[in-house]
Order: structure tokens, then C-alpha cells, then sequence
């Protein structure tokens, strides 16, 4: 690797470093600074964890830093290395706001992890009980294309770890 390169590798995991701490502070102007500047940085990963910086924002209830990831391209489905999406976070960490956000969003409800957890599952399991039935709510009013696509993703991804990206919804999922 000559030195240009060595010096462009450590510059992008530095900026990547320093992008991931001010989601996870939910710095929302200075995570708006780095994506004006690098809006590739929406796709960070954090690699001691496999957490996408949407995962890190969701998991902290940072909705508004969710929302500028979201707009720069992050994926909604981006999971980490056991499965778990952002939606599922928030549901683990009892942030209903952000994982109400991200479900009418487009994140998929129903989407299982690699241990069968659902973002309902995910929500009872750590003693949000209400957060849970919404989750479910939401899993059962999503279109059912979606539903099916996940279904059928589900079947051909099992064993292989693969994320596939999920199309956007059109119709606004109700809680009711």
C-alpha cells in the first residue's frame, strides 16, 4: 500500500470513528455537518459491533439523527451481525418514539433475526410489554408485498447472513 493510500485508509476510519461518536452523542449538527460532506458515511459500520449508525442512533433514541441518516441513504434494514435491525434496537432499548418512527418509515415489523426475534419479541423480551403490541400491531398492517418479499427473502437468506434491501412502502402503517 504506498503512503497516499496508507494515509487515505486511517483518514476515512478516523472521519468514520469521529462520524460514529457524534451519532451516538445524537450531535445532530455535527452529524449533519459529516453527511453534507461525506454522505457515504450514512453506510458506517462500526465493526467491533456490526452497528450501523442507524443502529447506534435508534438504540439511543437519537429520532432526529434517525431521521438524517434516513434522508442521506442509510439502510432502514441494515441489520447487524446476529440479525438485529434498527427497529429492533429501539424495541430492545424501550425507544418507542424512534422505533414507532422507523416502522412508519418503511422498517419491516415482522422481519425476523437470526434467532426468530421479531421487533414485538424484542420489545416484550426486555420489559416493554406496550412497545411489544405495537410492534405487532404494526407487523400486521404492514402491506402484505412487503410481508410476502420478507417471507420469501427470510427462506433464501437462512444460513448465508446476506441483507437484502427492502422496497419503500407507499401506505403509512397504522398502530390502531
Amino acid at each position: 500500500m504506498s503512503p497516499k493510500s496508507e494515509f487515505n485508509a486511517a483518514t476515512t476510519a478516523a472521519a468514520e470513528a469521529s462520524f460514529l461518536a457524534a451519532v451516538r452523542a445524537g450531535g445532530e449538527v455535527r452529524v449533519a455537518r459529516f453527511l453534507k460532506d461525506a454522505p457515504a458515511l450514512a453506510s458506517a459500520r462500526e465493526m467491533s459491533t456490526g452497528w450501523t449508525a442507524l443502529i447506534i442512533a435508534a438504540k439511543n433514541g437519537h429520532e432526529t439523527v434517525v431521521k438524517q441518516l434516513l434522508k442521506a441513504g442509510a439502510d432502514i434494514e441494515g441489520a447487524d451481525s446476529a440479525g438485529f435491525t434498527p427497529l429492533m434496537h429501539a424495541c430492545l432499548a424501550g425507544q418507542g418514539s424512534t422505533a414507532r418512527y422507523l416502522a412508519e418509515a418503511g422498517a419491516y415489523a415482522g422481519r425476523r433475526n437470526r434467532m426468530g426475534m421479531t421487533a414485538a419479541s424484542c420489545a416484550r423480551g426486555a420489559d416493554f410489554p406496550s412497545l411489544g403490541d405495537e410492534m405487532e400491531r404494526a407487523a400486521q398492517n404492514q402491506p402484505d408485498a412487503l410481508k410476502k418479499y420478507w417471507q420469501r427473502e427470510a427462506g433464501e437468506m437462512a444460513g448465508n447472513g446476506l441483507q437484502k434491501p427492502v422496497a419503500v412502502r407507499k401506505k403509512p402503517v397504522s398502530f390502531k
